[in-house]
């Protein structure tokens, strides 16, 4: 059987489908980090078609490879967690976490993935949420905003175990693009713009459904 063909039918890619979200909480309906990784992609995908980068000219050609790039990052963002797991946000484990994912970064991809495409796909993962891009930036915003629904899920099912889940990732899209003035990129201010303004939306409306505030909100 050809590397390709085993890769897809017995990849070891397929551990992060038993890999579950908050290993260290209680989940009424817990979550997979591959579903995790397929709702940053969506997430990521609707902000960018949302910004409105398409504007019927030569220019799309370059949209459309930003697109790929985008949606490749985001399903890669957190493949590490196949070998680490997801333990986030304890201030006991989050260093700790940190360093073990550092510690897989390099060698995830040689593992889990056809040894003819780990350098293919190192770069969209070493760089998935860099917000000096465009994408990246997405990517990293759609990261944060997929914790937030995931926690309000739970709670919408009574769980209040990540009521500290929700306030840290509010807290954290309402401080995530503080320095927009010091970017001069037009198409990554944009971005940064759009993000800022979407963030005032989420805040005000989980402000009035669940009475919830960001912290720098009044």
């Amino acid at each position: 059987m050809s590397e390709i063909c085993e890769s897809l039918l017995n990849g070891k890619w397929q551990w992060i489908l038993n890999v579950k979200r908050y290993q260290n909480r209680h989940m009424v309906d817990p979550l997979s980090v591959a579903d995790h990784s397929w709702l940053t992609a969506m997430l990521s995908m609707i902000i960018f078609d949302s910004i409105g980068f398409y504007d019927g000219t030569p220019n799309d050609d370059l949209t459309n490879i930003m697109r790929s790039e985008l949606l490749t990052r985001a399903i890669l963002h957190d493949v590490e967690e196949s070998l680490t797991g997801d333990i986030p946000l304890e201030k006991e484990t989050k260093d700790a976490m940190k360093y073990a994912k550092g510690l897989v970064s390099f060698p995830i991809m040689e593992t889990i993935f056809p040894v003819s495409l780990k350098d293919k796909y190192s770069g969209h993962h070493l760089f998935a949420k860099h917000d000096s891009t465009v994408e990246g930036a997405i990517v990293k915003y759609a990261d944060m905003l997929s914790a937030l629904i995931e926690a309000l899920r739970e709670k919408a099912l009574g769980n209040t175990n990540l009521d500290d889940v929700v306030n840290n990732a509010m807290n954290y899209l309402n401080e995530m693009f503080v320095n927009v003035e010091r970017e001069n990129r037009t198409l990554l201010k944009k971005t940064i713009n759009y993000l800022n303004s979407l963030t005032d939306e989420i805040i005000t409306y989980i402000g009035l459904t669940y009475g919830i505030r960001a912290r720098s909100v009044v």
